[in-house]
């Protein structure tokens, strides 16, 4: 006895004793098509069907591909025409219910071959043959028990399948989603020279703008869209115009009014996800560049770093600068896509500039940049560190340093340097004053001399100059080390 509970209920009526027994609730019966011999069949589609898996059992040799189960239940198929299948278990009791789909090669469960699975919330998409028989599993993951539900739909395959029925697209912007499923491919068609690898099915779209201009088409979704952009009457004269797959699946043609343009969509490996396509007006392309060094002088060799791209996924093909003092360069290379030196140019003197590119799309799209060039030259030089040739221990004495300015009245900082041993020098004074155009300037320290510097009988002075907020254009000539000092 299955049931788990036993009451018994005993009754005095005088000297009769009466007992009555409960065995508790009846045990579920396992479903019909519990076994993989006694399968439901499915005789037409759409089809579903719920099974109480709670008593059902499996047999020796059950696959389970999705996860474990200890309860399923069978079904048999056998499509009278090539078909495209989706099984679910939406609807389903139990938490964790699964369905699998198998190839009946007609040995049994060792004859069968594993071709999809569907987990809870999902389904599978399977390419059915006529005349062949598959067996559908439902399960039960993990002893759950509980009802499974099982269904079957056909897909059928888009609308605008061939090239014939193309999806004429009236107006932009245009979205449209299908899905590759169950889509085919015609026996004259192109492949996509953008594809990893020749697309199992596509369909199709015909578009006759009627203004001359960039249109962008764009793919979402998919495990690895395809678009391709076509001109001609038939598919034995189609040219492509253009091609994009996977992540690069959005492009921009010029389209010419009147002129009828195809648009090829396909998944290469048949995913069964939807895919939308997106046909609109194209932007304008982001034209951008960066300069280096930001406070360029007459010495400098400017570097101007190229940042052009396009949203609808072009290449720039030129970049036009225009460096703001009468010259003009082509960016250096063809299809570029930002962030490289694309032009380098050396200005002649002093001046604010205004410097521009023009970049410009594979599709003729073209969009402007300009950025502010400031080119100043600071450049000041230590003519000469004075120090003395002698001296000794305790004794003061003045170092200058002469600092020639020839550009622009620069706020300029010196610090003087002594050596030590090993080679390496240390601070011992900071002057900073505004050292005007056109004459020297004299920076003047008091050093005291030491028992140290008597030590190793001789002291070595190093002065360096620094401009204060801007860049010396020249900075070779900044540092002056002075003959050494001999301290006895």
């Amino acid at each position: 006895m299955r049931a788990s509970h036993l009451r018994a209920l005993v009754v005095l009526a005088g000297a009769v004793t009466t007992a009555v027994f409960w065995a508790g609730p009846a045990a579920a019966a396992a479903p019909s098509n519990d076994n993989f011999a006694q399968p439901t069949t499915i005789s037409s589609l759409p089809f579903s069907d719920t099974q109480d898996l709670t008593d059902a059992t499996t047999e020796p040799g059950e696959q389970f591909p999705c996860y474990y189960a200890s309860q399923s239940a069978w079904y048999s198929f056998t499509p009278s025409a090539d078909e495209v299948v989706r099984f679910d278990t939406s609807g389903s009791s139990t938490p964790l219910p699964a369905v699998d789909v198998y190839r009946d090669n007609g040995s049994g469960l060792s004859g069968l071959g594993f071709m999809a699975c569907a987990y809870p919330g999902q389904s599978s998409t399977v390419h059915l043959q006529a005349g062949t028989t598959y067996a559908v599993q439902i399960v039960s993951g993990y002893g759950y028990g509980g009802s499974v539900r099982l269904n079957a739909t056909e897909v059928p395959a888009p609308s605008n399948d061939d090239f014939a029925d193309a999806m004429a697209v009236a107006s932009v912007p245009f979205s449209d989603t299908q899905s590759a499923a169950a889509a085919t491919k015609e026996p004259a068609e192109p492949n996509p020279t953008c594809a990893p690898a020749p697309p199992s099915n596509s369909w199709w779209y015909a578009f006759t703008p009627s203004v001359t201009q960039s249109y962008q088409a764009s793919l979402s979704s998919g495990t690895w869209n395809t678009e391709a952009v076509l001109t001609g009457t038939s598919l034995g004269d189609l040219t492509q115009v253009d091609c994009r797959s996977y992540g690069g699946a959005s492009m921009a043609f010029r389209g010419v009014a009147g002129q009828t343009y195809y648009i090829q969509v396909s998944d290469v490996y048949a995913g069964s996800s939807p895919i939308t396509l997106n046909l609109a007006v194209a932007p304008a392309p982001n034209a951008g560049f960066n300069v280096f060094p930001s406070d360029p002088s007459s010495y400098d060799t400017v570097n101007f770093w190229g940042l052009s791209n396009d949203p609808a996924g072009n290449p720039i093909t030129q970049e036009l600068y225009e460096f703001g003092d009468g010259t003009s360069a082509i960016g250096c290379c063809p299809n570029v896509i930002g962030g490289q030196v694309d032009a380098t140019h050396r200005y002649a003197k002093d001046g604010d500039y205004t410097a521009k590119v023009t970049a410009t799309t594979s599709d003729g799209r073209t969009a402007t940049f300009t950025v502010p060039v400031h080119v100043r030259t600071h450049d000041v030089t230590i003519d000469k560190l004075t120090v003395p040739q002698s001296a000794h221990p305790g004794q003061t004495r003045s170092i200058s340093v002469a600092l020639a300015n020839k550009r622009y009245t620069e706020t300029v900082r010196v610090e003087l340097f002594r050596s030590v041993s090993g080679g390496d020098f240390v601070s011992v004074g900071v002057l900073t004053h505004d050292a005007p155009v056109g004459k020297s300037t004299a920076y003047t320290f008091n050093y005291t001399f030491t028992s140290d510097d008597a030590a190793v009988g001789k002291v070595t002075f190093k002065a360096v100059a620094t401009i204060v907020d801007a860049r010396d254009a020249q900075p070779a000539d900044n540092t002056v080390i002075a003959l050494p000092t001999k301290v006895s």
